[in-house]
This record gives C-alpha cells, sequence and structure tokens, in this order.
C-alpha cells in the first residue's frame, strides 16, 4: 500500500509542499534530486507510522529516506529535528525504512531521496505506511 492510499484511507491527505527555494532538493545536504511529501498534524491523536520506501513489482531505487518537522521558515533556514535512514529496509535492495510517531498538531515533510545525485526515480518509491 503506498503512504498516499494508506493516509487517505485513514482520513489523511497528503498536501503539495512548499516550494524547494529554487533547489533541485528540499534536503540540502545531499545532492540529488528528491521527492516531498506533507503530512499534515491534523489527527485527533498522536500516530506512530512505519515508512517502507519498497514498492511490490517496481525495479529497486536505492533511496534515502528523511522526516522533517514542517515549519514555515526562510529558505536555506536549517531543521531543529531529523529522521534519516539509508537501506535499513528488512526487504533490501537499497530501501529505506523509518518509524515515527507523528504528533498532534505537527506537519511533517517526507523526502524520498536517490542515494547518487543521478538517481531520479523517487516516483517509484513513494514510501509505504
Amino acid at each position: 500500500m503506498s503512504l498516499a492510499a494508506g493516509l487517505a484511507a485513514a482520513g489523511v491527505v497528503l498536501q503539495p509542499s512548499p516550494t524547494t527555494c529554487g533547489q533541485h532538493s528540499s534536503w540540502y545536504q545531499w545532492p540529488s534530486s528528491d521527492f516531498t511529501y506533507l503530512l499534515l498534524g491534523d489527527a485527533a491523536a498522536p500516530r506512530r507510522l512505519t515508512l517502507e520506501t519498497c514498492v511490490p513489482g517496481m525495479a529497486a531505487w536505492d533511496t534515502v529516506l528523511v522526516v522533517v518537522r514542517a515549519k514555515l521558515s526562510k529558505c536555506g533556514q536549517r531543521v531543529t529535528w531529523s529522521m534519516t535512514d539509508d537501506d535499513s529496509s528488512p526487504k533490501g535492495r537499497g530501501c529505506s525504512r523509518l518509524s515515527f510517531t507523528a504528533a498532534v498538531g505537527q506537519d511533517y515533510f517526507i523526502i524520498v531521496e536517490g542515494y547518487k545525485p543521478r538517481e531520479l526515480w523517487a516516483r517509484a518509491a513513494t514510501p509505504t505506511a
């Protein structure tokens, strides 16, 4: 199940994220292109999420998965909290996996990044929940 489908079934809708400040990447510490999802903090209770970038039936794509607290900030401003994972999925194949508790009222950016600068397959690696 994709992240978007799983969250929609639970009454959560992913929204388009804000600008990447003119950059090809939302995550300034990594040189490759990414896809960024916005998880809204509009649930009535905290949610425990496990994100997985392996997609059944799709070719493997080596990913880095990043979750950061979303906040309105100026371009280039450093984030104060983040989680990253590279290749810890039990499914292997370069897939990433993160578990975290999403707090009530807190939005999060979920960033799927190619491990290598020229890898651009992020759409095939939409994280699942």
